[in-house]
């Protein structure tokens, strides 16, 4: 979890975006949807394939997800943030292309933190947040034995049975995710805060994600700014 203090700048492109203004509308078409609509569409509740994943209705899943999060606890949604899906995207890209994973991209002086990120993709915020997470694609439940199929890949299966574990839906992996980071203070914060109004994440899959007897895996980032 990070978070950045508060400036003493505005901005007043910042400040037309938060009054309402829309021209054209340029919101990605997940993100107009309505929560229980989108929660309803069949592409959503559909298994992911983690070798040609949708990262658009992956993303999309966690940010319906985590708006959940805030109206059950009496929050207002957070708008989607082009800017903030962009800084997002980017550091889940480069955790997954260059195998790291946390707040810091030492790869990259210039995308080192969360500011410095958000910055780069046009971001002007007062204050501005971030989670990440690294989460399994397979609901093992943290106990499995991998076995080597004929093609040499990897599946997951319930030790001493033939039944494999299935891969997480859509929504179900965001919900997932969403339960890992409310049931940490300091991420918890990031999601409920008052602070915040725009959001932007990205989920992102490990590069050939059968190959190893490990369980493949995601990672994670969420971009908040006020």
């Amino acid at each position: 979890m990070f978070r950045q203090g508060k400036t003493p700048a505005f901005f007043l492109l910042l400040a037309i975006l938060q009054a309402g203004f829309r021209p054209g509308d340029p919101t990605p078409a997940y993100y107009r949807m309505e929560t229980k609509k989108f929660f309803a569409l069949p592409a959503a509740n559909a298994p992911i394939n983690p070798q040609n994943p949708d990262y658009a209705l992956l993303d999309a899943a966690l940010f319906h997800v985590t708006n959940e999060a805030r109206a059950k606890a009496s929050r207002e949604p957070l708008a989607y943030s082009a800017v903030l899906d962009v800084s997002a995207g980017g550091h889940s890209d480069a955790m997954i292309g260059r195998n790291f994973y946390g707040h810091e991209n030492n790869t990259d002086a210039k995308l080192r933190t969360p500011p410095q990120r958000i910055k780069a993709a046009g971001g002007q915020f007062r204050t501005t947040g971030e989670n990440v997470a690294q989460v399994e694609l397979v609901d093992t439940g943290g106990s499995y034995c991998p076995r080597r199929q004929p093609g040499g890949e990897y599946r997951y299966f319930k030790c001493n049975t033939p039944e494999m574990f299935p891969v997480f839906t859509y929504l179900a992996f965001a919900k997932r995710i969403s339960v890992g980071f409310m049931g940490s203070p300091p991420h918890r914060r990031n999601i409920l805060s008052a602070d915040f109004r725009q959001f932007g994440c990205a989920v992102r899959i490990i590069k050939d994600p059968y190959r190893s007897q490990n369980a493949p895996f995601a990672r994670i980032t969420q971009n908040f700014g006020g």
